[in-house]
Parts: C-alpha cells; sequence; structure tokens
C-alpha cells in the first residue's frame, strides 16, 4: 500500500485534548503509544519514514492520523520521538529548541501518563511482548477491566493498545531506555535478566543494579519465575513471589512459550483471582512464525540473543534443516561474539546475512562477515550472504540437498527476505499443483485489479483464474490451500477496495456463462453466483415478478449480494433468499438456510455462494410496471456518477449516515484523488489517480469526524482486501 500522508499543517485543531506529534509513529513501542493516547482523547499526528501499510492501517484503526514528514515541526502541544531519531535530525532539533513545546522520549512520555495508574510492568530481557499479549488474553478471558499497551504486533486485526477509565494498566517496560528508571509499578513482572543492550549497559552488574532499584520502587509485589536462574540474585528481596513452571502437556508448545504463559497466568490470578491456570494461546508478530509449509517449512523468529536463540533452535532443530541468522546491532554481535560462534557451529549448516545495525554506528567487531570468518578458520562453512547470491545458495540447498525445514532468526531486513522467499516457494508449488490437476486451466499472472473493481483502485493480483466449473473452481482452491496461498472470490468488483500493493494469492471470477444461469419456476427462482443484480431485477421484470426491482441499480452480483444483504429502497436480497448453495472450506457443498441483517448474513465469510433459490414474489408483494424505472430515476437523481464503490458507510440506528457527514461539512473534502461527493454525502467518488491510500485517510478521517461531532461511530461497508487484512475496515 502507498503510506497515507497528509499534509501535517492542515490537521484540524482539536476538539479536545491536545494535539500530540510522533516522530517515528509506526515503531513497534511508538504505534501502541498513539493509540493509546488517540483513545484518551487526544488528537494524535505523526509520521514514519520506514511505515509499511500494514503499520499505516493499524494507526488509521486506532484514531492516529498518518502524515508525510514535514520540513518543520508542525503545530503541536507535545512532540514524542522515538530512539531511532538520531540527535542530529532537524525536527527534533527544532523541537528541542522551540519555547513552549513539550518534548519526551516515548519511554519518558509512557512514564509520564502511567504515573497514576496502578501499573503491571512486564519485564525481562526476552519474552515480555509474547507473554503480555497472553496475559491480556488471560485477564479479557476473566472478563477483568484493565488498560494495555503491547510492545509489539497482534497476529490478527486487535490493536495493540487500549485505554478505558479501568484502574489498572498492563504494559512492556524496557530496560534499553533510561526511561525504565521513572517507573513505580505496582506490580513487577520479572521474567528474565541478560545483557542484551550491551552499548547501553556495559555489563551485567549494572543492568542487575537497573533491576534491583526498580524492584525496590514496586509498591506491591514482584512475580519472578522459582526456575529462573537469572532471577536467583533477586530472590532474597521481600516482596519477590516465585511462581512454578506451567503445566503443560502438549510437546508442540515449546518450552519458552510455556514459560511466557506460566507467568501470565501467575499475574491473571494475582490481578483476578479464578483458580485456574487457564491461559489462552496468543501469537504475535516476529514470533514463530510459520511462513511457508508445503513440501518445505519455513519458520522465522525475532530472536536476536544468544538465549533466545538457543531456545528457539532447541525446540524447533532436527534433521535436514538451514539456520539463516542475521545478528541484530554491532555492539550485541561484538558483545556475545564467543556465544553466537558456538551456536553458529552446532548448527550447520547455517547462512548470515550482514549484521542490522539499527541506528548504530558501524563497527566491524561486530559484522556477520567476522563471523563468517572465524567460523571458515575453525573448517565450518557459514557464508555471509544477501540477495540475490542468498536466494541461489538457499535454492541449491532445497533442490539439490533434500533440506526441508529453514529456519529464518534474527532482526532486520531478514524478516522482510523470509517473507519474500516464501512467496518465491508459494508462487513455485501451485504452479506445480495446478500443471498436475489443471493442465489445461488458463492462469493469467500478475493482474491489475484496478480494471476490476467499480473503484478503479487497486495493484496486481498475483494469479487471476476464471473457472468455467465447479469441479474447476474445487481444484484451484484445492491448489492454492496446499500452496500455502490465499484465495479471493471476486464478483463484479463493486464495494471493494483492493490496495496499491495488490494482492498475493489466487483470484477467483466465477463470471462465464455457467455461473450467470437463472431459471424461473413457478415457486421458485434458482439463481447462480455470478449473474449480476441488474439482469436478475430485469429477468423477473419480464416475467412479471416483483419484489426484485431494487436489484437494479446495485452494482454486484448475486453472489456477494447474498453474503453481504445487499439492498435498497428499504428492501434487501435477505428478504427474498430461502436457501442458499455453498462450497465449503474442506471443498464440500452444503445446503443452508442463513438468517439476515441489515448488510449482514450468517453465511461463514470462508463460505463460496455457488446459487441460491429465491421466493417470487419477495416480501409479499406484486408486480407493479414500470417500478424499476421508477427507482432507476430516484438513484440517477440523488446517487453521483463516478467510479465508486457505491456507499461508503452503512446507515446507523435512526440516521443517515450521508445527512451525517453533510451535517459535519464535509462534502466535498478531498484526499488525493478521492472526494466526498458534493451530491450525496454517503459516496466517496475517484476523480482521478486516486489511491487505496486515499480511500483509507479519507475513510477514517470521516469516521473521526462524525464521531468527535455527533459522538456516532460509523461502520463501513466497503472490503478491503490486502496482504495484511481482509474484510471491512
Amino acid at each position: 500500500m502507498a503510506v497515507p500522508g497528509q499534509n501535517p499543517e492542515k490537521i484540524p485543531l482539536p476538539t479536545g485534548g491536545r494535539r500530540i506529534f510522533l516522530a517515528g509513529a509506526g515503531g513497534m513501542g511508538m504505534a501502541p503509544l498513539a493509540i493509546y493516547l488517540s483513545q484518551m482523547g487526544e488528537r494524535v499526528f505523526g509520521f514514519d519514514d520506514c511505515l509499511s501499510g500494514e503499520t499505516a492501517l493499524l494507526l488509521l484503526r486506532g484514531g492516529v492520523e498518518v502524515v508525510r514528514r514535514p520540513e518543520k515541526v508542525p503545530p503541536c502541544d507535545v512532540f514524542i520521538h522515538t530512539a531511532a531519531l538520531r540527535r542530529e535530525d532537524p525536527l527534533l532539533r527544532e523541537a528541542a529548541d522551540r519555547r513552549g513545546l513539550a518534548v519526551f522520549s516515548r519511554g519518558t512520555y509512557l512514564a509520564s501518563i502511567l504515573k497514576n495508574n496502578r501499573l503491571l510492568a512486564v519485564v525481562g530481557s526476552h519474552g515480555k511482548t509474547t507473554t503480555t499479549a497472553h496475559l491480556i488474553a488471560a485477564l479479557e478471558e476473566r472478563n477483568f477491566p484493565f488498560n494495555y499497551l503491547l510492545g509489539g504486533r497482534f497476529v490478527g486485526k486487535k490493536l495493540p493498545a487500549r485505554y478505558s477509565a479501568a484502574e489498572w494498566t498492563v504494559a512492556e517496560i524496557d530496560e534499553s531506555e533510561p526511561s525504565i528508571e521513572l517507573f513505580s509499578p505496582d506490580i513487577t513482572l520479572a521474567l528474565n535478566l541478560s545483557l542484551d543492550h550491551d552499548a547501553h549497559y556495559g555489563s551485567l552488574g549494572a543492568l542487575r543494579e537497573t533491576f534491583h532499584r526498580l524492584f525496590a520502587r514496586t509498591k506491591k509485589c514482584v512475580l519472578a519465575a522459582e526456575n529462573e536462574k537469572s532471577l536467583a540474585p533477586f530472590r532474597v528481596r521481600e516482596n519477590v513471589r516465585l511462581y512454578p513452571e506451567f503445566p503443560c502437556e502438549d510437546r508442540s508448545v515449546a518450552p519458552f512459550n510455556r514459560s511466557n504463559r506460566a507467568a501470565a497466568a501467575a499475574a491473571a490470578e494475582l490481578l483476578c483471582p479464578a483458580g485456574t491456570e487457564s491461559v489462552p494461546a496468543v501469537a504475535v508478530q516476529r514470533r514463530q512464525t510459520r511462513i511457508f509449509s508445503d513440501r518445505w517449512e519455513l519458520i522465522g523468529d525475532y530472536a536476536h540473543h544468544p538465549r533466545e536463540i538457543e531456545e528457539f533452535l532447541h525446540f524447533h532443530w532436527g534433521p535436514a534443516t538451514v539456520l539463516l541468522f542475521q545478528p541484530h546491532r554491532f555492539s550485541r554481535t561484538a558483545s556475545h561474539r564467543e556465544e553466537f560462534l558456538a551456536i553458529l557451529a552446532r548448527h550447520s549448516p547455517a547462512l548470515l546475512m550482514p549484521t542490522y545495525g539499527a541506528f548504530e554506528e558501524p563497527d566491524r567487531s561486530g559484522y556477520a562477515e567476522r563471523l563468517s570468518e572465524d567460523l571458515a578458520a575453525e573448517g565450518i562453512v557459514a557464508p555471509c550472504l544477501e540477495g540475490k547470491e542468498l536466494v541461489a545458495r538457499l535454492d541449491d540447498l532445497r533442490r539439490h540437498s533434500n533440506f526441508r525445514r529453514f529456519l529464518f532468526v534474527g532482526a532486520g531486513p531478514i524478516g522482510a527476505f523470509a517473507e519474500s522467499y516464501g512467496r518465491r516457494l508459494r508462487c513455485e508449488c501451485f504452479w506445480e499443483k495446478c500443471r498436475a490437476l489443471l493442465p489445461h486451466c488458463a492462469l493469467a499472472e500478475n493482474v491489475p485489479m484496478a480494471r476490476l473493481t467499480s473503484l478503479r483502485i487497486g495493484g496486481p493480483a498475483r494469479f487471476l483464474a476464471e473457472p468455467n466449473s465447479l469441479e474447476e473452481l474445487r481444484l484451484l482452491l484445492r491448489c492454492a490451500r496446499e500452496a500455502d496461498l490465499r484465495s479471493f472470490v471476486l464478483g463484479s468488483g463493486s464495494n471493494l477496495l483492493v490496495d496499491d500493493g495488490g494482492f498475493f494469492g489466487l483470484v477467483l471470477r466465477p463470471c462465464g456463462a455457467v455461473w450467470q444461469r437463472c431459471r424461473i419456476g413457478p415457486e421458485h427462482i434458482n439463481v447462480r453466483c455470478g449473474l449480476p443484480l441488474r439482469r436478475l431485477a430485469r429477468l423477473c421484470e419480464e416475467s412479471a415478478i416483483g419484489g426484485y426491482e431494487f436489484c437494479d441499480g446495485i452494482p454486484g452480483t448475486v453472489g456477494g449480494a447474498i453474503l453481504q444483504n445487499a439492498g435498497a429502497f428499504g428492501s434487501a436480497i435477505g428478504d427474498g433468499v430461502e436457501e442458499v448453495t455453498v462450497l465449503q472450506k474442506d471443498g464440500k457443498l452444503a445446503r443452508l438456510q442463513p438468517t439476515f441483517s441489515y448488510r449482514s448474513s450468517s453465511l461463514p465469510r470462508e463460505a463460496i455462494v455457488l446459487s441460491a433459490r429465491l421466493r417470487r414474489p419477495a416480501g409479499g408483494g406484486g408486480f407493479v410496471p414500470g417500478r424499476r424505472d421508477e427507482m432507476a430515476k430516484v438513484r440517477r437523481e440523488k446517487q453521483p456518477q463516478g467510479s465508486s464503490a457505491g456507499c461508503l458507510f452503512r446507515n446507523p440506528p435512526s440516521h443517515s449516515a450521508g445527512e451525517l457527514i453533510e451535517r459535519a461539512g464535509l462534502k466535498g473534502f478531498r484526499s488525493g484523488g478521492m472526494e466526498i461527493s458534493q451530491k450525496h454525502g454517503n459516496f466517496a467518488i475517484n476523480r482521478g489517480g486516486a489511491s487505496a491510500a486515499d480511500v483509507l485517510n479519507l475513510t477514517f478521517f470521516v469516521k473521526r469526524a462524525v464521531r468527535e461531532r455527533f459522538k456516532i461511530d460509523l461502520v463501513t461497508e466497503v472490503y478491503y482486501l490486502a496482504d495484511f487484512w481482509e474484510g471491512p475496515l
């Protein structure tokens, strides 16, 4: 996705709260803080030089305005910066010199806003994010009211922060920042202690003293694992309580995950006693991510300290396994050089990527190339590679040496590289399966989705197929599923926003004649999924059947309309549906009698609507000649022409979304090439050259403006398709 970016000078003045500007808003710690502040009622906006589309959407969903990097510090009350922002950065220098502007690092500001909260702080050198995620899930399962800030991202759509009027807050406190000295938690959940930030502390003793002071400031108690040796020096403290290992018979759960869940269980029981050690398993990004799994298995992990890497490899290493490691920071690599060498020597074959220095100055003693040279001196081959050379070596290992598992470990570009290589394998496996099962099926590659959607927006679909039978559809879905490739069924492309980066998966278009059949019987209308709604309306009119005239102006097909219960003029397609035949995720057919509500159905989203049986006439109404033409005339008078996705928002109870948008003064408001129609406030029109980022900016700006003005949360109707998102916004 092209990253959304308004001009920060044009961010509206807040109706309440302060204007808080974040430099580096997309960071793992910065984004949750930005969302938390927005939920507190502040007007939060910011930029990030390395903002991904996924992170941009995360911020927008959390109420944070994403802007382009400004030349000067924009008008704001508070300036918060990431630790990665260099001291010589002109924005930071200007902010420091501006009189009356409060300037904070992320950790310092976090400490200031949590000062009056009851705080459960999760601390330790490793495992903070996974443990905090488990603790959040455990407390939610117990319906305990609390706020939280996760130091990472959940896998899925859950926001990494939440603010409410709750008394307690759960947050990670990172020892890498001096701000750790500013926190005085009520409860400290201590996981472990290793010298991970060598440049900051210099010695394990200095880090241990920092933790001593934190534990002394802890008001209630410190929770620590009874079998964690690194915390042994602290057990003599009166406020330290020990908890046992998590009882888990499931051998598929790694030991370090059991430790994380034991910590979460102990903390949850202390805050909200339930007499149970139940802790839901929660996935967080960059931790034991299964990137690909078919003929080969690719697993990625953010581990970068020797202890983390050892634990990860102890669980995942086995026969026919290759390790690819990218060291993180020159100081850490130099300080733990001997430990890294020992790990690499024990896990051969190993490949290295150049050290990711983060914001450190280059230091040859911490180069990955130095590790490779030292291993070579011992007769161990572990080359340091990148780009095409690295791809070629991996290809050679999996094709000619029968290696089946590839572990991508470390921090930095290795994450993006692992995902890119996983995509390469998905495509390769998908082609092989299609050639074997569907030798005559036409597959198009890298098809621009902009020409297949009513918005005329969207990057390429990696594969596109138009199956000519149910069997072809089934086999295509099977090939995609077995190759770890996502699939999406496309109808007319209305009500759909495709990401600027496109969709890395298989798009299926059941649009041929076989999918558009319609048989009108004496009691029922049997119709297939690909029939355009306009065609359904006209066929019914030709047979003097009333009740489906409203379908004429809806630019969709029967399948998508049934899933979303499309409607107009007080009627909806669900009013006439008696039975729906769907293709289930397992490839089996099912006949269902779904229930319907406003713009939704009880059909599972992954089910593919194949056909439906409709009543005649629908809604108890009879046929009235000319009714369809009358409805078409009303549409022409009230609805704008041009490229759009139809209505942008659902009508909230007892309100018109278009009227609310108009009363908020937003008609004609633009973001790039997208504009709120002057004719109807609930339509966004592509005036030419608009991007998905423009649509996202406009959508969330309107949602925020209506919420601030009328205290009403608008719900979007548009379905967003991206590599990192699928569903309504």
